[in-house]
């Protein structure tokens, strides 16, 4: 899938369930939709930190839109304040 976040996103996609007798986990089907949405996530500019928050909203049942839509807004904000901080050194 190209997550790039080890341990943290299989955490967050879903946990860990024991070893096979090869040494293999076996997650379920759900596993794979939910790491897909951890690496959109994060291709939209959230943090691995920002997104156990997203996941608390969406599985409550509730769209998280404007959840998201703050995170970024924030995001957006520090990084031009971070700009500026660059521009006056």
């Amino acid at each position: 899938m190209g997550v790039q976040c080890g341990g943290h996103c299989q955490t967050l996609a879903a946990p860990a369930p024991p070893r096979t007798a090869g040494g293999y986990r076996e997650y379920p089907p759900q596993a794979a939709v939910r790491l897909a949405f951890i690496r959109d996530a994060q291709g939209a500019g959230l943090s691995l930190a920002d997104i156990p928050s997203v996941l608390d909203v969406r599985d409550s049942g509730e769209a998280p839109c404007a959840h998201v839509t703050a995170l970024i807004e924030q995001r957006l904000a520090d990084i031009e304040r971070r700009m500026a901080e660059l521009r006056q050194t």
